[in-house]
C-alpha cells in the first residue's frame, strides 16, 4: 500500500470525479435547447426508450429465465438496469467530439424518466 502521503491526493481526486462529470453536464445544458426540432430528437426517443423500457424487460427476462436468480436478485438486476444512463456518456461524447447534442439528450431524458420506471419496478417485483 503506497504512503499516506502518495494516497491523499488521489483520494481527494476520486471523491471529486462523479460532482466534476456531474458539473460538466450541467454546464453543457446552459445556453442549449435539448430535444429540439430536427435535432437529435428522434434519435434521443429511442435511445430513452431503450434504455428505460426495453433494457429492464430484456434484464428480467435474462435473470429471471435464463440465470435463474431468485427474487431479490432479479430486483436488483432490473432496478440497475432502470436507472438512467451514466454521465460518462456525455463525458466520452465530449471528450471525442462525437454524438454530443444526442447523449446530453439522452442522459437528461433517462434521468428526467427512470424514477418513473423504477416506481414501476418497484411495484411490479415487491
Amino acid at each position: 500500500m503506497p504512503p499516506a502521503a502518495v494516497m491523499a491526493p488521489l483520494d481527494v481526486l476520486g471523491g471529486a470525479a462523479v460532482p466534476v462529470v456531474l458539473l460538466a453536464f450541467g454546464m453543457s445544458l446552459h445556453g442549449s435547447r435539448p430535444l429540439r426540432r430536427g435535432g437529435t430528437r428522434a434519435a434521443a426517443g429511442v435511445a430513452s426508450a431503450v434504455k428505460l423500457l426495453v433494457m429492464p424487460v430484456a434484464v428480467y427476462v435474462v435473470a429471471r429465465f435464463g440465470l435463474r436468480f431468485d427474487d431479490a436478485e432479479v430486483a436488483s438486476a432490473v432496478t440497475l438496469a432502470a436507472l438512467p444512463t451514466a454521465q460518462n456518456v456525455h463525458n466520452y461524447a465530449a471528450r471525442f467530439g462525437r454524438g454530443e447534442v444526442l447523449a446530453r439528450d439522452t442522459v437528461l431524458v433517462t434521468t428526467v424518466g427512470s424514477p418513473l420506471v423504477l416506481v414501476v419496478v418497484a411495484l411490479l417485483l415487491a
